[in-house]
């Protein structure tokens, strides 16, 4: 589609969620760096920047890279009572 289109040539990377069984576009950002950052934002926001008291597990599928940066902002900016990963996760239909 030219929507898809346009979005590649401009590097913009869409943000997705599973709700009742489809597949729903929250947010885009403009290239992959931003990605980590919006993520968090989201999570942080989620849950009214209080985390201190709860276990939080980041699933992630086979893009190491950008699995280090999403840990790596994690680190900086979520203070929960512990922090999980999930490597290789998948979603099927």
């Amino acid at each position: 589609s030219v929507v898809s289109f346009v979005g590649n040539m401009l590097n913009i990377k869409p943000i997705c969620t599973m709700e009742g069984g489809k597949n729903k576009i929250v947010s885009k950002v403009r290239g992959t760096k931003q990605i980590a950052s919006k993520l968090v934002d989201m999570i942080l926001e989620a849950n009214n920047n209080d985390l201190e008291s709860k276990i939080i597990t980041i699933g992630y599928g086979s893009n190491e890279e950008d699995f280090k940066k999403l840990k790596e902002e994690v680190a900086k900016r979520i203070k929960a009572k512990k922090v999980t990963y999930n490597g290789e996760t998948y979603v099927y239909p």
